[in-house]
């Protein structure tokens, strides 16, 4: 029954880190596209107008 317990545990916890970085993965990756987002976002104007 404790080696069950003890395989159990070790799988459980591979899961939960395999999870974890993955996640971790993801915000990295929303992060990237987030600066990308700001190249391409207008500079703003400097007197405040229409250009012409």
């Amino acid at each position: 029954m404790q080696q069950l317990k003890t395989v159990l545990f070790a799988k459980f916890s591979k899961a939960f880190n395999q999870l974890f970085l993955q996640a971790i993965k993801l915000i990295a990756a929303f992060r990237q596209i987030a600066r990308v987002d700001l190249i391409f976002q207008p500079n703003p104007l400097k007197k405040r107008r229409f250009i012409q």
